[in-house]
């Protein structure tokens, strides 16, 4: 896996014009758009990693020994280079937990929703 920095910084999350939000995002769950609201300031304190790209059913399949999500994709000749698919929370999180194992170097953990 390649990660990327993510530099300490402060920025706006969220929106203060909830009309905007659901002009710029139509088919949105209402409910959802309001999840954005109210706008509010985020520091992320300190650097952190993040892997570049979406996990593949190939990490995955290194690190958890078994091959998540719909069958078709696991029976393609590239399925390695599938993302992953059909993880719930707490699989993903085992799957950072197994990733610590493997390299204890580094604590790996799901990102934030800020940082996302």
């Amino acid at each position: 896996m390649r990660f990327s920095e993510l530099p300490a910084a402060t920025f706006q999350m969220g929106t203060a014009d909830i009309d905007e939000a659901r002009f710029e995002h139509p088919d949105a769950d209402k409910a959802d758009i309001g999840d954005e609201t109210p706008a509010h300031r985020v520091t992320l304190g300190r650097p952190t990693l993040m892997a570049q790209t979406e996990t593949t059913q190939g990490q995955w399949f290194t690190v958890m020994q078994n091959r998540p999500g719909p069958a078709e994709f696991w029976q393609r000749d590239d399925w390695e280079q599938l993302p992953v698919v059909g993880v719930d929370w707490f699989m993903a999180q085992r799957f950072t937990e197994e990733l610590g194992v493997l390299d204890p170097r580094f604590t790996y953990r799901l990102p934030t929703e800020a940082e996302w």
